[in-house]
């Protein structure tokens, strides 16, 4: 069964989407509505997009992956953390920042993804190509 705010890809073959990553944002429960669950994107520019629920998969999260490709596309490598973001534990990742990590984002310099755990100061740097790798190595 699936609910709002599940994370979904998009089966239906005939979708521009067919194959993308998105959240349930709006569920219709009427029999007269087809396409009745609203998928919203996981990149800020992509349109939500109205779906059946035979379109859908419901996963367990977005992939970084799926991520990397939604952010930038193309790219050469894509560096993973090894451990998940434990809050409280982890520290900011971002060069002279001792704060506590609270944002899992990705970030590109020169072509290579990064995925780095950082404090909310320094999350709006989510999908952003940087010049120079900011981060503690």
């Amino acid at each position: 069964m699936l609910k709002r705010g599940d994370t979904v890809t998009i089966i239906e073959k005939s979708s521009a989407h067919c194959g993308k990553q998105g959240r349930i944002v709006e569920i219709k429960n009427s029999q007269l509505h087809h396409n009745n669950i609203t998928v919203s994107f996981t990149h800020p520019h992509e349109a939500k997009a109205k779906y059946n629920a035979s379109g859908l998969r419901k996963d367990e999260a977005y992939s970084v992956e799926t991520r990397a490709r939604s952010h930038f596309g193309q790219f050469l490598s894509l560096s993973k953390m090894p451990n998940p973001l434990i809050k409280g534990k982890t520290i900011c990742a971002h060069i002279n920042c001792d704060n506590d990590a609270t944002h899992d984002i990705l970030v590109s310099c020169d072509g290579k993804v990064s995925q780095v755990y950082v404090c909310g100061q320094h999350g709006h740097l989510d999908g952003e190509r940087v010049n120079n790798f900011p981060f503690k190595t």
